[in-house]
């Protein structure tokens, strides 16, 4: 997880850098469906119990922060992120649209890279660099590596795309991925925190339609 070079918690226009979580054990289920059966109510039982972060059922409020806020790569392997990013993609899909496998070759990009730069400009229009050891810079880094801000590309695309600026970016996409996740840079202008956060939404609505609550909430 990206952290402020001066270990300091920093606040810019809404966007707060995240805490680090450390991840517990998480014990078998089979213990409890060995004492109690295999059952919904089972299942349900096991998860209730849990208070760990990495170990109890998310409600709707913590998938919703966990999209916005957490570092993804700080808690999913990137074969999960892959997997999270094909389920965003068949949610974010019409009822009309054609359905299709998940293909094998999809990497996850960040949209605005990492070691942006004077091509990604705040919304202000002045510039900054990942190193700067402001808020605004450390909010962005810290925003970087959301949901928001994480497609999915072939290799080749992924590896064309790179560290190109947004316009470049988004002429690509448009020329060579037929995906829905994909299809939501095609009326923007600009790529800043604002727009990240603003698809993290959509994500958390679709998330939480998409992956009910213990309690079917």
């Amino acid at each position: 997880m990206i952290a402020p070079a001066s270990g300091r918690r920093c606040q810019w226009r809404g966007y707060v850098t995240p805490q680090v979580r450390v991840p517990q054990q998480r014990p078998s289920i089979a213990a409890e469906f060995l004492e109690n059966g295999v059952s919904v109510a089972s299942f349900k039982g096991y998860f209730s119990k849990k208070a760990g972060v990495s170990s109890r059922f998310p409600t709707n409020r913590d998938v919703r922060h966990g999209i916005l806020n957490e570092n993804a790569y700080a808690i999913s392997t990137r074969p999960r992120l892959t997997d999270i990013l094909w389920e965003l993609e068949l949610a974010s899909r019409s009822k009309l649209a054609e359905q299709s496998d998940q293909p094998p070759n999809l990497w996850v990009e960040h949209v605005m890279p990492q070691s942006w730069g004077d091509d990604w400009p705040y919304e202000d229009g002045s510039s900054g660099h990942p190193s700067d050891d402001d808020c605004k810079a450390i909010a962005r880094n810290a925003i970087l590596h959301t949901l928001g801000n994480l497609t999915l590309l072939t290799g080749g695309l992924n590896i064309s795309s790179g560290n190109k600026g947004f316009d470049e970016k988004k002429a690509k996409f448009a020329e060579h991925t037929g995906l829905f996740l994909n299809k939501w840079f095609t009326g923007k202008t600009q790529w800043t925190e604002d727009e990240i956060r603003e698809r993290g939404e959509r994500f958390a609505d679709a998330a939480v339609s998409r992956w009910i609550g213990l309690d079917g909430s």
